[in-house]
């Protein structure tokens, strides 16, 4: 019981300091679309339903989760299906299926629906939630408990749960690891805590799971679905270190047209005006070869995607900052309207789609090259 009530403190806690507030509104409207709240008369209740009629609207989920364990476990819930702010994809050796169901009977990984989460007070005793998506998406959930201290007198201690969500994708020998911002003095200013993170549940995983992980090169991957202008997919922005030395920054801005600036635009002009261009080859040419010349010779320490939506508001934005701290992954940033865990999950598998297209590609490319020079 004891342990049960810090973690519900823990909890507690975490809504307090680090739930944003739309967040905290759309828990509840669930919360009440399933009967487990309601304010005055309800339509629909479930046995221990918590009156929050009386409660102040910034208080409604604190108290909720204070007065109902089976709330508690849908807020655990939500993290799983909640959206991140970040992720980092790798390649994994062989799928872990035996080993994992081995975990599962030896308790080393939880059954999220049936236990709380164990929260990681220790990193040499961790042990996470599990939940199955799909036949092909397993989700491994790390709940770390952080500790910081606010610039303030008094009782400035605060302990959050900070879950981080490992994602193994069976069908393709995939594991993404997905985590959320954390304020500074949660994460002692530490600017590699991002990367921590990461490597944590990577050891984890390697250890425990007993397969190999490696970073995928995303940047080859960008350029083919760049290149091959995917109607879905266009860049919204991107930095360029330029090879006079000079660096630059191209955004499409709030319009979020599909022409990314001057580079962006010079090809929309020279498509739109194609006959004009054709009489004069020699201008056409020098446009083309300045466009190639700067996208070739320049560094992209980043790069934005965005993920058409008939409604604007549901497209998914994306930045890919290559080589994270000089890391030979790429972080992906999730910005602007946050998505649901099933969109995250498309974009992966998209990705990763590309990239075996890009591969293909490439050793078809390679072969051709080697056929000719020894039939030449």
């Amino acid at each position: 019981m004891a342990e049960l009530n810090f973690y519900k403190q823990s909890m507690l806690q975490t809504i307090k300091e680090t739930y944003p507030k739309y967040r905290q509104e759309n828990i509840l409207k669930e919360l009440q679309k399933e009967g487990l709240i309601y304010v005055e008369n309800p339509l629909i209740t479930v046995d221990d339903s918590v009156d929050i009629t009386d409660v102040p609207e910034e208080e409604q989920l604190v108290y909720s989760v204070q007065n109902s364990d089976t709330i508690l476990k849908k807020v655990e819930d939500f993290e799983i299906k909640s959206s991140y702010s970040y992720s980092a994809i790798f390649s994994m050796s062989e799928y872990p299926a035996e080993l994992l169901e081995q975990l599962k009977e030896r308790n080393v990984i939880k059954n999220y629906s049936l236990n709380n989460d164990a929260l990681i007070t220790d990193i040499n005793n961790i042990s996470p939630s599990y939940c199955e998506v799909d036949s092909n998406t397993l989700i491994l959930k790390f709940s770390r408990l952080l500790n910081g201290f606010l610039p303030i007198e008094g009782d400035n201690k605060r302990q959050i749960k900070y879950p981080i969500i490992a994602v193994l994708y069976q069908d393709l020998n995939i594991l993404e690891i997905r985590f959320e911002k954390v304020r500074g003095f949660l994460k002692n200013n530490d600017e590699y805590f991002y990367h921590k993170q990461i490597t944590l549940v990577k050891s984890w995983v390697e250890e425990y799971l007993a397969t190999e992980t490696e970073a995928l090169n995303l940047s080859p991957v960008i350029e083919y679905i760049t290149q091959n202008e995917d109607k879905e997919v266009y860049v919204s922005a991107q930095a360029m270190n330029l090879k006079s030395k000079k660096k630059a920054i191209l955004d499409t801005g709030e319009n979020d047209e599909d022409v990314l600036p001057l580079l962006g635009e010079l090809k929309a002009l020279i498509k739109e005006n194609q006959e004009k261009f054709d009489e004069n080859p020699d201008i056409k040419d020098l446009l083309e070869n300045f466009i190639l010349e700067t996208e070739q010779s320049s560094d992209l320490p980043w790069i934005s995607l965005t993920w058409k939506n008939e409604s604007k508001s549901k497209a998914i934005k994306i930045k890919f900052q290559f080589n994270y701290l000089k890391q030979d992954y790429s972080l992906l940033q999730y910005y602007g309207n946050k998505t649901e865990m099933e969109r995250m999950n498309y974009v992966t598998r998209y990705l990763i789609e590309n990239k075996t297209k890009c591969d293909e590609d490439f050793e078809t490319e390679e072969f051709g090259e080697n056929d000719q020079s020894q039939t030449g």
